[in-house]
């Protein structure tokens, strides 16, 4: 699923999912650390949903950006 990073609050990312106009809690996976990429507001980023019922979920990856 795709949506976009609204706010970000110590490691908790909120991503807006238009097409179901959806807010999900999510965690950045580990392998960001790794790279050292870090998600940032505005990003379109690809969620994997964890739970569908509290809105929880992971990202799974950042798409590109324009400018940062």
């Amino acid at each position: 699923m795709q949506g976009r990073i609204i706010k970000g609050i110590a490691g908790f990312y909120y991503v807006y999912d238009v097409v179901e106009s959806v807010i999900y809690e999510c965690k950045a996976k580990g392998i960001f650390r790794n790279k050292k990429i870090k998600p940032l507001v505005g990003d379109n980023v690809l969620i994997d949903v964890i739970d569908e019922d509290n809105k929880k979920g992971n990202i799974s990856d950042i798409l590109e950006r324009k400018n940062e």
